[in-house]
């Protein structure tokens, strides 16, 4: 009987609750994770190297590529990892096919952070525990249902690093 809703403790009549919003916390949100499902996401930064300047390598020596990305609906950001190897090249087609770049069998790109920023994509996001830990993955990628302009890796820049975050899941 302590359980009754608002309505049921005043009578029978609706009552009203006055809550002061406080904003959820970076740390907060960084802890919130999606359901397993396709979301849309933007690449709101990227990272080549680490706070010292250098490259991002695995622990294997493989060079990658570090995106920040924005779930566009609920304002949740993940990281996806880009990994320059042979056996990587299926994933990096498909990602360059997920952003909107336009370019024909054979073609070199000289892949920058600054290729992706800005760009959109759908990500089928997935929930890996790792050392008793959960968090969310883009385990796979297909093209944005917004229109967006095709990346020129030729004009692209490398970013500055900020706020690297040192769990690389691998």
């Amino acid at each position: 009987q302590e359980n009754r809703s608002l309505a049921g403790r005043n009578g029978g009549r609706a009552m009203s609750y006055v809550h002061r919003y406080t904003p959820p916390t970076k740390e907060e949100v960084k802890n919130e994770l999606l359901e397993p499902d396709w979301y849309e996401f933007e690449i709101v930064d990227a990272f080549e190297t680490n706070a010292e300047g250098e490259a991002l390598v695995t622990r294997h020596g493989d060079p990658f590529m570090k995106l920040r990305v924005l779930e566009l609906a609920s304002g949740i950001v993940l990281y996806h990892y880009l990994f320059f190897s042979e056996k990587s090249a299926a994933r990096i087609n498909a990602f360059l096919h997920a952003t909107g770049a336009t370019l024909s069998e054979g073609d070199e790109v000289v892949l920058r952070g600054s290729t992706f920023v800005g760009k959109h994509f759908r990500g089928k996001v997935e929930i890996t525990v790792r050392d008793g830990k959960s968090f969310n993955q883009v385990a796979l990628v297909r093209p944005s249902e917004a229109p967006q302009e095709s990346p020129d890796p030729q004009e692209a820049e490398s970013p500055e690093p900020t706020d690297l975050d040192d769990n690389v899941p691998f």
